[in-house]
């Protein structure tokens, strides 16, 4: 049998292997990116979310959230989801972040669909 043909008969197993990891090499890849690093600083600087869940424990690349980037010339897209560990409550914290002219900034934070500051 050729490769081609058992491909063909097992493309099930095929694709699951392949999503399986997709999400892992998704995850890696989008925790070393330089816009989560942005966003990490970001959230570990932010006196108000600090007051609302205590003292930042742990923060990570959410393993079932979002992670894009998109790019164009120089400047650059990000959509994430990251998990916050305070001292006090988890949130997941969705985070578009937009790089231009080599700057980045924070467009959008929420938290449960609602607006948060990062500041």
């Amino acid at each position: 049998m050729s490769i081609k043909e058992w491909l063909v008969q097992h493309k099930l197993l095929v694709g699951v292997v392949f999503v399986a990891l997709l999400f892992p090499i998704t995850y890696l890849l989008g925790s070393r990116s330089e816009s989560f690093r942005f966003v990490e600083t970001v959230i570990r600087n932010s006196q108000k979310l600090q007051s609302r869940i205590g003292r930042i424990e742990d923060l990570r690349l959410a393993r079932t959230g979002e992670f894009r980037e998109y790019m164009r010339g120089s400047d650059k897209w990000a959509n994430l989801s990251v998990v916050v560990t305070g001292k006090t409550e988890t949130v997941t914290i969705d985070v578009d972040a937009r790089k231009i002219d080599g700057v980045w900034n924070i467009e959008h934070a929420s938290i449960d669909g609602k607006p948060v500051s990062l500041k």
